[in-house]
């Protein structure tokens, strides 16, 4: 039997188990509870058959299908989990198996990846997964064959192009199998790393819900919420508004703002002394939802009316998250605790390399500047000479630095 097939069978017998509402003659004498466990086992087992073919694997085919079979397995055991509070760490370490994905774990253990291409890498693969998500809502809302044909044969090339970059890492690093079986990190290890107003939010995106870890210090739940709103079309509807500059666009913005945060962070949550009385938050997002600017979200309604473009205070006075906490990403937990957290006490050997860029402002507002700057940016533009040395002077010495075209 293939491998393939192994997993299908066994995630079909654990669909069944784990429905309790279905009567089944075999089970009438097995308690709910007892159905649960074993629909459970099914799932390790199912677990312990991707990590051996993952680890295992040789061929970029079955890589990818191996992803595909893990997104089905992983969202539906961490469903199962988080409808019961004693499962709730499995849930948990489902969710991080799924995000997990091969070349993620790979340079999450791979000190030589991580310092030369983790981050490239990881955003390539990001966005190549995102177009995927995306490319399947539109095949799914094809109205005719040649629409379907079109998409199909975008979603084909878009998974030859995660296999050349997997196919590329593997040649790069010759011990890529042995480091494709990363320990998942437990909820205990991040609660010891956490400051005591962090907190971690990561989110699963399944079929129908979604589901919300959030682990801070002594602190860890699960929040189960039933998707009420096509979350992939909204997300992809306030990033075209917050591009477009429109007053339509600009109202669409302040709509999703609001909704949007109150889809992915449910009442019960926004409640929690947790979350209320958090300092610092790390998201962890999922699919589609890594490319939402979770900053731009509003935490409370915003009912101020729009009058004109002119009318600044009309968005500086608007409810961001990020003036609620600062707010940082990883692409899971597992990686964030190997990368950040695990030697946060550790001194690096070299000063960590950064880019900052200079605010923009036009030419009319310079409010946020420093008197110093004003000055100079009203002495080059009111400047006889201009000449290349005066300018060269106030650039070099870093009194001046040019606003960055956009």
């Amino acid at each position: 039997m293939s491998w393939r097939r192994l997993i299908t069978a066994l995630r079909s017998k654990a669909e069944i188990l784990s429905d309790t509402v279905l009567p089944m003659q075999a089970c009438k004498n097995i308690s709910n509870a007892d159905r649960i466990q074993l629909a459970l086992q099914h799932y390790d087992l199912c677990d312990s058959v991707l990590t051996y073919e993952r680890t295992a694997s040789e061929n970029e085919d079955d890589d990818y299908e191996l992803a595909e079979d893990a997104d089905i397995v992983y969202a539906q055991a961490a469903e199962l989990c988080a409808a019961h509070p004693q499962l709730f760490e499995k849930s948990f370490y489902f969710s991080e198996k799924n995000k997990a994905a091969v070349l993620l774990k790979t340079i999450a253990s791979n000190e030589w990846l991580n310092q030369t291409v983790s981050d490239s890498i990881l955003q390539l693969l990001s966005n190549l997964k995102n177009e995927l998500v995306v490319f399947e809502e539109k095949k799914l809302n094809s109205t005719d064959e040649n629409q379907s044909s079109f998409w199909n044969s975008q979603l084909f090339d878009t998974k030859q192009k995660i296999k050349r970059l997997i196919s590329e890492v593997e040649s790069k690093n010759p011990d890529f199998y042995l480091q494709k079986n990363v320990k998942t990190v437990s909820i205990e290890l991040l609660q010891n790393k956490l400051k005591r107003k962090s907190i971690i939010i990561s989110f699963f995106v399944t079929k129908e819900s979604i589901l919300v870890y959030v682990i801070g210090r002594g602190y860890f739940n699960i929040f189960r919420v039933k998707k009420t709103i096509d979350l992939n079309s909204k997300i992809l509807e306030i990033r075209n508004a917050i591009q477009t500059p429109t007053e339509e666009a600009v109202r669409t913005y302040v709509e999703l703002a609001d909704l949007l945060y109150r889809e992915l962070f449910p009442e019960k949550l926004r409640l929690e002394n947790i979350f209320t009385q958090a300092e610092s938050i790390t998201i962890i997002p999922d699919e589609l939802l890594t490319t939402l600017p979770f900053e731009a979200l509003h935490f409370e309604p915003y009912l101020s009316n729009w009058i004109s473009w002119k009318d600044t205070a009309f968005f500086s006075k608007m409810p961001f998250l990020i003036k609620k906490f600062p707010i940082s990403y990883s692409y899971s937990s597992t990686l964030l605790y190997q990368t950040n957290l695990r030697n946060k006490n550790h001194k690096l050997k070299y000063p960590t390399a950064w880019l900052a860029f200079a605010p923009v402002f036009d030419d009319e507002n310079t409010a946020g500047t420093t008197e110093l700057t004003r000055e100079m940016l009203v002495y080059l533009d009111t400047s006889l000479t201009d000449s290349a040395t005066e300018k060269r002077t106030l650039l070099s010495d870093g009194s001046y630095i040019a606003p960055i075209p956009g």
